[in-house]
């Protein structure tokens, strides 16, 4: 069973924040957002590390930039009913 707690490092109580930045390595922001999560099971392939993880969140973050600069001035509202059409597009028409 997997489990997850997504919080901002601002409302995590002092000992849990501590924990957060021991594990992550790095002193957290106020307004950063943090990710836990647990499953059973097995890594079956290791993830990224160093430079390479480095690298592959900045082309992610790249990307997302690119992509929120082609949607400026575009209402929220649109935006979202061109995701749920796309969504039921793909959903009605898998081969």
């Amino acid at each position: 069973m997997e489990k997850s707690l997504f919080c901002q490092a601002r409302d995590l109580p002092p000992e849990k924040r501590h924990a957060a930045e021991i594990l992550l390595g790095a002193t957290l922001g106020e307004d950063e957002l943090v990710l836990v999560r647990s499953s059973k099971g097995r890594t079956l392939k290791p993830g990224l590390v160093g430079d390479a993880l480095t690298e592959a969140y900045q082309r992610f973050f790249d990307r997302a930039d690119a992509t929120a600069q082609k949607a400026e001035g575009v209402p929220e509202s649109e935006i979202d009913a061109a995701i749920d059409e796309a969504v039921e597009f793909v959903r009605h028409n898998r081969g």
